[in-house]
Formats: C-alpha cells, structure tokens, sequence
C-alpha cells in the first residue's frame, strides 16, 4: 500500500515501513503483521503524529484487504479518510490523497461494497488526472483496479477496456517490461477477464436461444471461433504472466499465486485438467506461505484446485507437483465454494498505488 511520508520529527515512519518490509520477506506476516500495524499506530498516536499514521493505516488498508478482513477494513478505511480529510490532502499532496482514495476504494472492492468502492474510484480518477503524469504507474494501478470492479459487477467489456489501458501504460513505461510484476499482474487479470466474458457472451447466446437451433450453422460457428479465440488469448495472457516472473525471478512474490492460479484456471477452461491441479496446488502453497491458511484467497483456491482433482478423475491428491508440497494448512471443509465460470475475480491480482518497490498485498 501507498505510505504518504511521516514527520521525521515524530513517528519514524521510514523505519516502520522497514520493519514491515522485513516481516513480509521473511513470510511472517500471517503472524506478526497485524501485531505489528497495531503497535505503529498506538505509537503513532503517542506522538501525535497524523502523517505517520496515515503512513500506517494506509498498510493496515492493505493487510486487512488480503486476510479477508473486511468490516475491520471498512472501519479503517473510514477512518484513514477522516484523518486525511483532516489534514487537507487534497490541497497539501494530491498525491497521496489520490492514492490513499485508490486503496480505500480497492479495500471496499474487495469487501463486495462497489456502490462505495466505484464513487471512490471515480474520484480517485479525478484526483489522479491533477497529481499524476500521463506515464505515471499508480495511473495504470488505478485502471486495473477499476477493471477489476467492473469485471465483479458484470461490465466486461468496460473491465477489458481498463485493463488494456493498464497494459499500454506500463509497457510504456516500464525498463524492461519483460520482467516486470506489474505487467505479469496485468496479463493475469487480463486472461481472467477474457474467460469471464468468454462466458458473459456464452450465457446471453443461450439467453437468446441460441442452444436451441434458432441460429444458422454459419452463425454458430462464427461464435464457436469466437469463443476458441478468445480462450487462445486468455492462454497467451496466463502464460506471458508466468513467463515474466521467471524471467524477473520474481517466485518469491506473493503475487506469483495469482499468476499460477490465473494459469491454472485458464487451463481448467481449456479442460487442460492435469496442469489445473498442478497450478492450483503451486498456488496454494504460496499463499501459505506468504498469508496462510485462514484466508478467503486460500480457501477459494483450495476449493477450485478440489474442482480440478474431481474433473480430472483423481480419487487422490496428485504428488507429482512441481514446488514441492500444497503446505501443512488442514483440509477445510466449509471452503469457500466457487465455479469456474464466473470466479475470474479470485485470482486476479489486485494493484495497490505505490510510488517505490514496498507492495505487500
């Protein structure tokens, strides 16, 4: 998340961002960041420091949205934007109230709250147009961000527009974009959101009557082709994904679970079975380690990886998986269930607006 700088004077807010950074390098967040954010707002607090801790619920924002804690979240939220309404942002730097907006509205996104996280959006737009170049990456976090929520609320053609925005500015801007985390987030969600309207399109051809021979050969062929090509380029999208984070040798990130799920569900779609289970389980074991167990991310992924076990015949967990083992988190029966066709959303990688390499959810 986005961390507006401290008063040096008072919250030292360099040295929270650090000790934050090292607890999620070492993959101890699950354990000791909440503990942690806690103790840097109290001392914050202590010191009377409302920059620092503005520093630090923006990483609060963050962290809550990717445990899946989202009324503690909204609580959050509403009280970071209080506190920069209250020192006047807008006004003193526009770039940090911009990208404060971009993280509340993402942490209210992933909350299913869309009402709210869209007007915040919208005026996260605004205020980005003033603060930010035309070249500026937090732009392209916002775009992707804004896909995202339209993908969730059925607006797909208006979410792949977004993402192809997203994709063109950071190619754009990128030194090597064939090794970047931001482009191999992008070409993720973009993969995702060509299955989701894949589907979108299916399901209105059968509204329509197109299932019950209403329309000529020609007609469904036309869409057969359409629908082949699209899951081509959903396939040319996962795969791009994976091969920047290889090429960046960027497997430690914890966004890499994102890309490996994204492969893993394209593959499912492309009824590739036995590398869905393989990605599916790849993917797990990262977010294990990097967020643990007790998270929706882990729990919609374990239940789509039983998804692709059950469709590819297996009564057993396959062992031949590259990585090494899912991980040591108990089988969850009350998982989260999800369906293929239209969880697109669960693997996407979320953007949050950053102006240097800290990036933790």
């Amino acid at each position: 998340a986005d961390h507006p700088r401290g008063n040096e004077s008072g919250f030292d807010a360099r040295r929270f961002l650090q000790g934050l950074d090292a607890i999620f390098d070492a993959h101890e967040a699950a354990e000791q960041a909440e503990p942690y954010l806690l103790r840097a707002t109290a001392a914050a607090e202590r010191a009377h420091d409302d920059e620092g801790l503005l520093t630090v619920l923006n990483e609060t924002m963050g962290f809550y949205r990717s445990q899946g804690r989202h009324d503690a979240n909204a609580r959050i939220i509403q009280r970071t934007l209080a506190l920069a309404s209250r020192l006047r942002l807008v006004e003193r730097d526009p770039q940090a109230w911009a990208t404060t907006l971009i993280n509340a509205a993402t942490g209210m996104r992933a909350a299913r709250r869309y009402d709210e996280a869209e007007s915040l959006y919208h005026r996260a737009l605004v205020a980005a147009d003033a603060a930010f170049s035309p070249t500026d990456r937090r732009l392209a976090a916002l775009h992707n961000n804004l896909s995202m929520l339209y993908g969730e609320t059925g607006r797909t053609e208006h979410a792949r527009n977004e993402l192809e925005r997203a994709l063109r500015l950071l190619e754009a801007s990128s030194p090597n974009a064939d090794a970047d985390l931001d482009v191999a987030s992008t070409h993720t969600n973009l993969a995702l959101l060509l299955l989701q309207l894949r589907q979108s399109r299916s399901d209105a051809r059968g509204e329509d009557g197109n299932g019950d021979g209403n329309k000529d050969d020609a007609t469904h062929g036309k869409n057969g082709d359409d629908a082949a090509r699209m899951l081509d380029s959903a396939m040319h999208h996962a795969a791009k994904a994976l091969d920047i984070y290889r090429n960046g040798h960027l497997e430690h990130s914890a966004h890499y679970a994102s890309a490996l799920a994204g492969y893993a569900q394209v593959c499912y779609m492309a009824g590739r079975f036995a590398l869905a289970v393989d990605g599916y389980r790849r993917a797990l074991g990262v977010i294990e380690e990097c967020y643990g167990c007790d998270t929706d991310y882990y729990r919609t992924t374990s239940a789509n990886l039983r998804m692709a076990e059950q469709s590819l015949g297996d009564e057993e967990r396959p062992m031949d998986v590259v990585d090494g083992e899912v991980g040591k988190c108990p089988t969850n029966s009350g998982a989260a269930k999800t369906s293929h066709a239209v969880s697109a959303s669960t693997a996407s990688a979320d953007f949050v607006a950053t102006d240097d390499s800290t990036n933790h959810d």
